[in-house]
């Protein structure tokens, strides 16, 4: 790998690569922005560092193809300002051959967005990157400030220079002012948009030189350990019963908050795209040819992985039912 110093010269001459830093709470959104950038910014050769909770990834099979490559951060936490696992990711985007015109990055939902923004600002990189925008998205239909109570996830709205209010067309109008009313008293420096799908116009996001260093805490340091999140991870090559499983859905612990992954359904035969968004789940039929088997990541509070599993497993279209 280059020397740090070797960074920044090979990125004098056309300026340091933009950084846009996408952060909120689980089940926001913020996948779907990062598509809806990759979609919509053509001619632009963007990188996108990812990361996930759990063993096994689901977020790079969500997002469209980044023509600047993706890197996953899998099973890990990037909300560090020393995080070697970042550090080299970022390392490796600016050591390719052809260098990118942008690069994001998306945290996890529980993740405290002010570190990892910090380490854009380490010498080593210095004159190679420029952290544009820290963007929050935050949910409108289900949101509650009782969801951020966590260390984490207010720092989220807190340190964010834009926010998005995203599933607008879910709310009503006096819902979504008093959910404005708060953010303003929780970031009266952001910038607020209403969103519906993160169809939000580019250029109020990006090449906006919000990010103001200067007036960032110091960090908290919150994340998985410290507000109780915990994840788990479900895999099987056998088919799942959709009645079986729209029963565990019914039946949940209300501690699982969020879910998301590929099904395979005995009844269909097809695979399917699932996310579980507090009360809310969705199951599209995958539009992408992959193998047939099941793949699902669960967070929550203080989850009972071996009871999870368990349930998951009873769900199989050849398991035995209990009786």
């Amino acid at each position: 790998m280059p020397p740090p110093s070797t960074f920044a010269a090979r990125r004098r001459e056309s300026g340091p690569i933009p950084v846009t830093l996408v952060t909120g709470f689980l089940g926001s959104g913020k996948t779907t922005l990062i598509n809806h950038i990759l979609r919509n910014r053509g001619g632009v050769r963007a990188a996108v560092l990812v990361n996930e909770l759990g063993e096994i990834g689901i977020d790079n099979e969500l997002i469209v193809g980044a023509e600047g490559g993706m890197i996953e951060l899998s099973n890990g936490c990037v909300c560090c300002s020393t995080n070697s696992d970042l550090v080299d990711a970022i390392a490796r985007v600016l050591a390719r051959p052809q260098p990118v015109d942008h690069l994001l990055v998306e945290t996890t939902g529980i993740a405290d967005p002010l570190p990892v923004a910090l380490t854009f600002q380490r010498p080593e990189f210095r004159g190679a990157l420029r952290l544009e925008a820290i963007v929050a998205v935050a949910e409108a239909e289900q949101f509650s400030l009782e969801h951020f109570d966590g260390v984490a996830a207010r720092s989220q709205l807190r340190h964010a220079d834009a926010i998005l209010v995203n599933k607008c067309d879910r709310a009503e109008a006096p819902q979504l002012a008093a959910i404005e009313a708060a953010l303003r008293r929780l970031n009266p420096h952001a910038r607020l948009l209403r969103t519906t799908y993160c169809d939000v116009a580019l250029p109020l996001i990006l090449d906006v030189d919000l990010f103001q260093p200067g007036r960032a805490d110091a960090p908290d340091h919150g994340h998985l350990d410290s507000d109780g999140y915990v994840s788990f991870c479900f895999e099987s090559e056998q088919p799942l019963s959709a009645r079986r499983f729209q029963a565990f859905l019914e039946g949940r612990p209300r501690e699982l908050v969020r879910g998301k992954g590929f099904l395979w359904l005995a009844e269909t035969g097809k695979r399917y795209e699932f996310h579980l968004i507090g009360d809310r789940f969705t199951l599209e039929e995958d539009a992408v040819d992959r193998p047939n088997r099941n793949r699902l990541v669960l967070i929550g509070r203080d989850l009972d992985r071996e009871a999870l599993q368990r349930a998951l497993a009873l769900c199989l279209h050849a398991a035995k039912p209990e009786v």
